[in-house]
């Protein structure tokens, strides 16, 4: 779940977001619950096209933490434009190992840890889905 303070004019609201499978949204503003479903994202003219959103920074999912393996998924549909690491490759964290193109816009899907390159789920040209499996990292314990 996410936290946020906003201040629209000159008011504050307390907002909480919790994501659902699919594109739903569960939200709480000022303790008022609300579901609610994205239907489309729209970002303001200043933003870098180079700058990827927040959204595709937290792909990270952990699949299972006693074996050491991290499962990275799609943040958002779209197409995989480029593959930029193999089987066996060593990322550190913040590495981005792939690009998936959504809304005329490229992604880039990094790495939040550090890790071998275990699998990789997709390749060049195929369209994936929100929480495909893209790439699985192999993580040291301890």
């Amino acid at each position: 779940m996410k936290i946020y303070e906003l201040d629209i004019n000159g008011k504050t609201y307390r907002v909480e977001v919790e994501s659902e499978p699919g594109h739903i949204f569960k939200v709480k503003v000022n303790e008022k619950e609300l579901t609610v479903e994205l239907k489309s994202i729209h970002f303001a003219k200043e933003q870098s096209s180079s700058e990827t959103p927040l959204v595709v920074r937290q792909q990270i999912s952990a699949e299972s933490d006693i074996a050491g393996i991290q499962t990275i998924r799609a943040p958002i549909p779209g197409e995989v434009k480029k593959v930029l690491v193999k089987t066996g490759d060593i990322v550190k964290e913040g590495d981005i190992l792939l690009v998936i193109e959504a809304m005329k816009m490229e992604n880039s899907i990094v790495s939040s840890v550090t890790g071998t390159v275990k699998d990789i789920f997709v390749r060049e040209g195929e369209v994936v889905k929100l929480n495909q499996a893209l790439v699985s990292l192999e993580v040291k314990r301890g």
